[in-house]
């Protein structure tokens, strides 16, 4: 019998229920049958969907306008309506329906998954849509959604998404020329659809220079999204500006409705032409004229280009020796100046002609050589020769050569003295001639002066003595007429530290700064300044400055400790980072009372130095003090505490010393016994054998010949010495050259005189060659008389 069984829609499923089933008999109703069945109600996957999009929510299928070029997340929500927990899965396909030429289809959409819910609970999905960039406004792409549970279809969710508008232009530089011509020239931009409807731009140009000119007669067609087309701007500087500093030229591309703006800002400079002129004055003219301090000659070198000029210069043909043989110049618009070298001769110079070739290179590539000879002269210019400025200012000579007594130009007299040289004022175009009166008679110099007349516009310019910010305040005058100005900061060798330029209103004034923050010179002390040039590059005024550039992280210190003998006194000197001591030149000042001493202290070495010195040579209870100094840029340290030590000295210990008589006598004691010694008055003896002899002698001669008792005990003494150094005549012996001729000699006188010796030194026989002239001839004597038997 089929039974029907109808469960409420909350029943869960899975959960097993009991029914109990009875059946009755229509013939007997006391006869009956029970059957009990278990049962459970089967998992129904029943979900509810919904869409939410732009702040709207869609329960079916829905239609979205997405932007293109990015990702678009759709939320879904889904709840679980079965009667068991349960989990969804969506499946997403996407069918691009593309408008005009829009061939970019590459669409993509995400999958996604809920964890198991239970009956009744919620959960958020995301599908992601991932449209082209260059998707097309009007393209549609049909996004069906597959529902899935438990492996059961569940339907499809659908949504139909259209690209929206967006428009969006791009202007940008091909990476070509930006720099233009003087006289004006194009400059070729490109201009790309960026936005995903085909349409026109509408170009606007600016540009923010101060009599620039920027225009375009031409149309560009229409652009499908991604498509480019070149724009041609003709752009026009003011006539007669210098090449400097880049203006900005502003772009930029929209649709006609005003929307998607796309907009560029390129710098724009006028190009530059580099090129210069190097002079030599015609006819006989004086040559490179050098003292043996040095000198520099009347070369002049113009820059004829519209931008700074760098220039190096080099010597060829210059004897070993000589100083520099190169240099480097960097010239400002219109600028004239003179060869910058000093040229320094070897010491061992002779004073004759020396040829020596000039050759020029700017950094265009351009290059001229000149052939100059070196002639020789007591006096030479130590400033160069060539002049530049402004009209009415003052330029300061000075000249290599003693004895220079006054300054006399030929048109304008003497010169009035300032400092270390002579004032001259700048002449508009003149070439002159000075007389410099010394005490060797006058010396001729010639000069170029160039100079540039005033303009209408006053201007002034201060420096600040350090690099701070600003570097520099310039002040522009009144004037009845709008005037362009240039700026420029720069180092005493041309390098330019920063260019400001500008244009000054009719009957107005103006003040402008120039800063240095891109400048990071290194130690050192630094000639700076600033010139002021106006729309036609004539200077009209300048300023210039020394500053000193420090650094940071190094120190140096002192300590100071007497020796054990208290006799000298050594400087003990630490440092840190002192690798950074290039070129630093450093100073020991010791002091005691009225005493001082100053020692050259060389801190680049690898090791610390230790200077050990005498004690002051003063008897005074004063400390010594010692001071540790550099020179600038080098004279402040991180701790200037410790570049001070003092030192109370302790008595010395006493020694006992000779007296300078002392030494003086002993010293000459010994020369003048070395002397004796050459001479031959000084003689080693050797000891003699003394001997006596008993003779009858005849009282009278015995009394003749007898020597004083003073004289015997003498010769005696100096008998005893044999081999010490003696002094001849010590005994008073005869001279031998008053025995000669041996012959002569009376030999009864020789026999009583040796009879009267009491004493008579025999030499050994092997020791005779050292007896003197005397002895010799006393024993030949002796000899002969025995051979005659007497």
């Amino acid at each position: 019998v089929p039974v029907q069984v109808t469960l409420p829609d909350d029943t869960p499923a899975r959960q097993g229920m009991l029914i109990e089933f009875e059946l009755h008999s229509q013939g007997d109703l006391a006869v009956r049958a029970t059957a009990v069945i278990e049962i459970e109600a089967r998992q129904d996957h029943r979900w509810n969907l919904s869409l939410t999009h732009a702040g709207s929510t869609y329960l079916g299928a829905a239609e979205l306008f997405i932007e293109p070029d990015g990702t678009t997340d759709l939320i879904l929500t889904a709840t679980n309506i079965g009667n068991f927990p349960d989990a969804l899965t969506i499946t997403s396909t996407l069918s691009v329906t593309p408008t005009g030429n829009d061939s970019d289809t590459a669409w993509t959409a995400t999958d996604d998954v809920t964890q198991e819910l239970a009956v009744n609970s919620s959960a958020q999905l995301t599908i992601s849509v991932d449209v082209p960039r260059l998707a097309w406004n009007g393209t549609t792409t049909a996004l069906t959604l597959q529902l899935e549970a438990g492996g059961i279809s569940l339907g499809q969710f659908a949504v139909t998404l259209e690209v929206s508008h967006r428009p969006a232009w791009k202007v940008y530089s091909t990476g070509g020329d930006l720099d233009v011509e003087p006289g004006g020239s194009n400059i070729s931009l490109v201009v790309e659809q960026r936005g995903n409807l085909p349409s026109a731009p509408f170009i606007t140009a600016a540009i923010d220079g101060f009599g620039w000119n920027v225009s375009t007669d031409e149309s560009l067609p229409v652009l499908e999204p991604g498509e480019s087309a070149v724009l041609n701007l003709l752009v026009t500087p003011p006539e007669g500006a210098q090449s400097g500093p880049a203006v900005e030229l502003t772009v930029r591309a929209r649709n006609g409705d005003g929307s998607g703006v796309g907009e560029t800002i390129l710098p724009v400079r006028i190009r530059p032409i580099l090129d210069f002129q190097a002079s030599m004055p015609t006819g006989d003219w004086e040559q490179w004229l050098v003292s043996p301090d040095g000198g520099h000659v009347r070369i002049s070198l113009a820059n004829t280009g519209n931008a700074p000029n760098p220039i190096h210069v080099e010597l060829s043909g210059l004897p070993q020796g000589w100083q520099p043989s190169e240099a480097d110049i960097t010239l400002a618009w219109g600028e004239v100046r003179g060869l910058p070298l000093n040229l320094v001769p070897a010491g061992d110079w002779d004073g004759s002609n020396v040829s020596v070739q000039i050759r020029l290179t700017d950094g265009a590539g351009n290059v001229r050589v000149l052939d100059v000879t070196v002639l020789s002269s007591t006096h030479a210019w130590a400033t160069s020769p060539v002049m530049w400025g402004v009209t009415g200012d003052s330029h300061v000579l000075r000249f290599h050569g003693a004895g220079i007594q006054a300054v006399a130009d030929q048109q304008l007299g003497l010169l009035e003295a300032h400092d270390d040289g002579w004032l001259l004022p700048v002449a508009d175009q003149a070439n002159g001639l000075l007389t410099l009166s010394t005490g060797d008679g006058p010396v001729s110099l010639a000069y170029e002066s160039h100079a540039s007349v005033r303009p209408s516009r006053s201007a002034s310019c201060t420096l600040a003595s350090n690099r701070t910010v600003p570097m520099a305040t310039c002040q522009i005058g009144n004037g009845s007429a709008d005037f362009d100005w240039t700026a420029l900061l720069r180092m005493s060798d041309g390098t330019i530290i920063d260019q400001v330029n500008g244009r000054t209103l009719a009957n107005q004034m103006q003040s402008f700064n120039i800063s240095a923050l891109d400048w990071d010179p290194p130690a050192g002390v630094h000639e700076i300044e600033v010139l002021v040039f106006d729309g036609s590059g004539m200077l009209v005024t300048r300023a210039e400055t020394t500053i000193i550039e420090r650094q940071s992280g190094w120190n140096i210190g002192l300590t100071l400790e007497q020796s054990d003998d208290d006799t000298e006194v050594s400087a003990l000197i630490h440092r840190s980072n002192h690798q950074v001591l290039s070129d630093a030149v450093c100073t020991l000042t010791l002091t005691q009372a009225e005493w001082s001493s100053i020692h050259r202290v060389n801190l680049t070495v690898e090791i610390a130095p230790k200077l050990t010195l005498d004690r002051p040579p003063i008897d005074s209870d004063e400390p010594l003090v010692a001071r540790l100094a550099c020179a600038a840029p080098w004279d402040i340290d991180d701790d200037p505490s410790d570049d001070t030590a003092s030192l109370l000295l302790r008595e010395p210990t006493s020694v006992a010393v000779l007296t300078n008589d002392w030494v003086i006598g002993i010293g000459a004691a010994v020369v003048l016994l070395a002397a004796l010694w050459l001479a031959g008055f000084i003689q080693p003896r050797p000891k003699r054998k003394r001997t006596r002899r008993a003779k009858r002698t005849k009282p009278a001669a015995k009394a003749r010949t007898q020597p004083p008792p003073e004289q015997k005990a003498k010769r005696s003494r100096s008998a005893d010495y044999g081999g010490e150094m003696h002094l001849e005549g010590d005994e008073q012996e005869p001279d031998p050259m008053e025995q000669e001729p041996v012959e002569e000699v009376d030999e009864g006188a020789i026999s009583e005189m040796q009879e009267g010796l009491i004493e008579v030194d025999v030499a050994p026989e092997e020791q005779e060659e050292l007896l003197d002239e005397f002895e010799k001839r006393l024993r030949s004597l002796r000899d002969r008389r025995k051979d005659r038997g007497g």
